[in-house]
């Protein structure tokens, strides 16, 4: 089984959409950090009205304030649209007022077709991102620091409330206080569980089969909305 998150357009009034966050991070606060999925993703278009919306996310959120998500440090892996065809993205974000930094993928159609996604972050000046088996990479300096709650489907808060929400399914979600390399890469592309990939580093692991939970660190999760599960995608080769 997978998890299908139901996205809205930024700004809809009384809009509804489906996230997750952890109570949180197993030890995740600082560099290295690498985060990974796979996801089918049904509708891009309605990213197009900000030109984002996030996939997987590590952030600062204030404390007591979890559902607002309005914390200004934040590793994103997030889709981009705002370019001609959609990338994905590794973005680090500082505050509101200081614009992100992204390694970002080169475009295409990532639109009804099983993909796999992964942002390594190394350090203030290191990111990058893996679509499918190919990495781009970005070295301007951003740092996030404070990192305490990990979200799926939400949580971009450089846009806040403003931000739209991926429509479609995620699964094997990991959360990794490691650096992956191409071969941990490669083998997670190719439908190696999370769990096996560099398991010392692992802190972190939502498969999204039959129920959801953090089958590594055990933390609380809490679902926005109605989080419908349905066929778990695995692929080898």
């Amino acid at each position: 089984m997978s998890m299908y998150f139901t996205g809205t357009t930024a700004g809809t009034s009384g809009g509804t959409y489906t996230s997750l966050y952890t109570t949180g991070t197993n030890g995740v606060t600082t560099y290295p950090i690498s985060m990974s999925c796979h996801f089918y993703a049904e509708n891009l278009v309605p990213v197009a009205a900000l030109g984002v919306a996030p996939l997987l996310t590590i952030l600062n959120v204030p404390a007591g304030d979890p559902a607002t998500h309005n914390g200004g440090h934040s590793l994103t892996l997030v889709f981009n649209t705002t370019n001609a065809g959609t990338r994905i993205q590794a973005r680090t974000t500082s505050t509101y007022t200081v614009s992100a930094v992204s390694a970002q993928s080169s475009g295409g159609n990532l639109n009804r077709s099983w993909r796999f996604a992964a942002a390594i972050f190394t350090g203030i000046t290191g990111r990058a991102i893996w679509n499918e088996g190919v990495v781009a990479t970005n070295s301007s300096s951003r740092n996030a620091t404070g990192l305490n709650t990990f979200y799926i489907a939400d949580s971009f808060p450089q846009f806040s409330t403003l931000s739209n929400r991926v429509q479609g399914f995620v699964q094997e979600v990991g959360l990794w206080n490691v650096e992956l390399d191409e071969s941990d890469i490669t083998a997670l592309r190719k439908g190696i569980k999370p769990i096996y990939v560099r398991p010392e580093g692992l802190r972190i692991y939502i498969p999204g089969i039959r129920d959801v939970a953090d089958f590594v660190g055990g933390l609380p999760i809490t679902t926005s909305g109605t989080l419908v599960v349905g066929e778990h995608h695995r692929r080898y080769g």
